[in-house]
């Protein structure tokens, strides 16, 4: 290990004697393209966590960097997403090396919430979590180029396929989101590189770099455990590809797996620990084994592995398409590297079957197939032999393909970074559709398939801003999303304030809402207050009127009053009440107020229905800084443009300046894309490109 340390620091690694040195101009190429997509990630993140898994992992992440302990506090997703361990404590199944990862964005996170107000101490930590995975993807795209150039493909075909990797595949998507692939892509693809660059150098040190980077993968995510026999069977059986005597048997084992093994060892031992230390047995992971047994036995009949091949709404190739290229260009890669493409398709083929015969083959609510984020580089890796080797006289047609691909990618992936991916799963959801009807839905008919239906959300939110009519009654704030099985926006809970809005103006207006109170007898009925632009409205200006036991229709009078903003606010308060803690055995933790059937208003003579308001502001509070509307707020509202931290920002009630972050990224995607194309536009200085290629 200590000369592995050595090796690393010396520079070793990167300048071995018979081999295609990767000199100084590369690891600058490598550090552009890295700064090119941090920036780009950056510039486009959504700002805030997307799903139930993600929210447990953030809540690890806080356990250690607050208390050095792995156990999470009861959240609504505990009870579905944890297990128990000792001492009663709940424990996420998910890998420590992802929420490890996050300990330094989150402490970022703690610090800049410091200085702003309290109801701002829930929301800033998870928007710098969040900003993990664009670190993280920005390295899997940089190695990638560092890989290619290894491979021999040369400076511009390396940049080119490197960008294209982070920006035209699922990989941009992702590095939006703080699920575990990304971190299991980064480890996994240095485990892979690794063990290229051991047998192209001949140098021993690298077999310790893959063995603990495979440790590290593993540790994100155990299924990334297919890998392992792949690796040892590379290392051991494939010759060096330096002159001279290949190595015996026993040199192989000797200088390559042993170092490995030790060095895999070393996470592996700490994963035990872990294992230990949370449920008393080294084995045990967190996944209930006896249902992944029970799901290994179903086996999906087993439509998982057409799902992630060959289905419109979940198949690598169509979040993917550069990869495509990777079929033409096979033979060409082939040639050269018959072991490494022997070694991507293991892995590739172990994890599709792995999660194919699974019936959580499709990993929702996520972006196309999720579980497969991992091998996306070594699938797209091989693409660079059809365009650095074409077959005489079609490199201009390969060229052409690329771009084609690369334009396609572009096409289906802009679609998950611009609308949040749950806001098609939640339309789906409430369709009325059986379950087996939703599945054919959402995977095997091309015009519901994600890549097409986010554009066409898209484009209805962008046309209704358009054609949205100043005169609304707008339900701003202060309601939980519409009911399953409604048709339209109710109907749907309140909290404990839902907020109206009217245009202002000199006319009298009348306000009638309809809503159920379903709150236990012995909770009383609900006591509802309304305030006008801040002030209590005089009971006499209210009309209440009891249709049945749960129903209310209540008339509010408004005069007419000028408003600076435009338009006046209607605020309706009521205390609330939890159907977990006032309806037992309910598992409903939600805080509620009323169930909003109906809403409408008279502007004169005019009739307005109530519409969401297209930006709501963020439902925080000094007092509620955090709870299932906060999450619920960025997908949920119709009238969001864009999944954009710059948007949310702009809704969050902070000062507009702040928007001006948004330059830092954007300077960092144009001045590095400047330079790249600079150093593409003079080439040669990588002088060893064509020494693997002869393979």
């Amino acid at each position: 290990m200590s000369g592995a340390l050595k090796a690393v620091s010396q520079g070793d690694l990167w300048n071995d004697s018979g081999s295609d040195r990767v000199t100084t101009r590369p690891r600058w190429l490598a550090l552009l393209v890295g700064i090119f997509l941090l920036s780009l990630y950056l510039l486009t993140m959504g700002g805030h966590l997307d799903s139930p898994d993600e929210e447990v992992m953030f809540q690890v992440t806080r356990s250690l960097a607050e208390r050095g302990a792995l156990d999470v506090p009861p959240t609504d997703e505990a009870p579905t997403l944890t297990q128990l361990g000792l001492g009663g404590a709940s424990y996420a199944p998910y890998g420590v090396v992802p929420s490890a990862l996050g300990v330094p964005f989150y402490l970022a996170g703690k610090v800049t919430a410091a200085a702003l107000p309290p109801r701002f101490g829930e929301v800033v930590p998870r928007f710098f979590f969040g900003m993990r995975n664009a670190f993280v993807s920005a390295a899997v795209c940089a190695l990638t180029l560092l890989f290619c150039l290894r491979l021999g493909y040369g400076e511009r075909v390396s940049v080119a396929l490197s960008l294209a990797l982070g920006g035209s595949t699922l990989v941009w998507v992702y590095a939006r989101h703080a699920f575990s692939e990304p971190v299991t892509t980064l480890f996994l693809l240095l485990a892979v590189y690794a063990a290229f660059a051991c047998l192209q150098s001949g140098r021993w040190p690298w077999s310790l770099v893959s063995g603990l980077a495979l440790g590290l993968a593993i540790g994100s995510k155990i299924t990334t455990l297919v890998a392992l026999p792949p690796l040892v069977g590379y290392l051991l059986l494939a010759l060096h590809r330096t002159a001279g005597t290949p190595p015996t048997l026993r040199q192989r084992l000797v200088r390559r797996v042993l170092p490995f093994s030790a060095a895999l060892g070393l996470p592996a031992v700490a994963l035990a620990a872990v294992n230990l230390a949370r449920f008393g047995d080294a084995t045990q992971t967190g996944y209930n084994m006896d249902d992944a047994v029970r799901l290994l036995l179903r086996m999906s009949e087993p439509i998982g592995l057409l799902g992630l091949t060959v289905s419109p709404g979940k198949s690598i190739v169509v979040y993917a398409p550069v990869a495509a290229l990777s079929l033409v260009g096979g033979a060409a890669f082939f040639r050269r590297f018959a072991p490494e493409t022997l070694l991507f398709a293991t892995i590739a083929l172990g994890h599709v079957v792995v999660y194919g015969i699974l019936s959580i083959w499709s990993g929702d609510a996520a972006w196309g197939p999720r579980y497969l984020v991992p091998i996306t580089p070594l699938l797209v890796l091989p693409a660079g032999a059809a365009l650095r080797w074409p077959p005489a006289g079609s490199r201009g047609s390969f060229r052409f393909l690329f771009v084609a691909l690369l334009v396609a990618g572009v096409a289906a992936n802009l679609g998950g970074v611009l609308m949040d991916q749950r806001v098609y799963f939640a339309q789906v959801d409430r369709s009325g559709l059986t379950e087996p009807q939703k599945a054919r839905l959402r995977y095997w008919a091309w015009p519901s398939s994600p890549v097409v239906a986010h554009w066409g959300l898209l484009l209805a939110r962008w046309q209704d801003a358009l054609r949205r009519s100043p005169l609304e009654l707008r339900l701003e704030s202060g309601a939980y999303g519409p009911e399953p099985g409604a048709m339209g926006s109710l109907p749907r809970w309140t909290t404990s304030e839902a907020l109206f809005s009217l245009p202002a103006g000199a006319d009298p207006a009348v306000l009638r809402l309809r809503y159920s109170d379903q709150r236990p007898a012995r909770l009383g009925p609900a006591q509802v207050a309304f305030l006008v632009d801040g002030q209590a409205l005089p009971e006499g200006r209210i009309v209440r009127r009891q249709d049945d036991a749960y129903t209310w229709t209540v008339t509010v009078y408004l005069e007419g009053a000028p408003s600076l903003s435009g338009r006046s606010t209607i605020a309706m308060r009521v205390p609330t009440w939890s159907p977990a803690r006032d309806r037992p055995p309910s598992t409903d933790t939600r805080e509620l107020g009323l169930l909003l059937e109906d809403g409408r208003a008279w502007l004169g003579d005019r009739l307005v229905l109530l519409t969401d308001s297209p930006a709501p502001p963020l439902p925080v509070s000094d007092a509620q800084p955090w709870g299932p509307q906060v999450a619920a707020w960025f997908y949920v509202p119709s009238g969001h443009l864009v999944d954009s931290w710059l948007w949310y920002l702009s809704l969050a009630g902070l000062p507009r300046g702040l928007l001006l972050l948004g330059l830092i990224p954007l300077a960092g995607v144009v001045l590095s894309g400047r330079l790249l194309l600079r150093l593409c536009a003079r080439p040669g200085a990588y002088l060893g490109q064509a020494r693997a290629g002869r393979g």
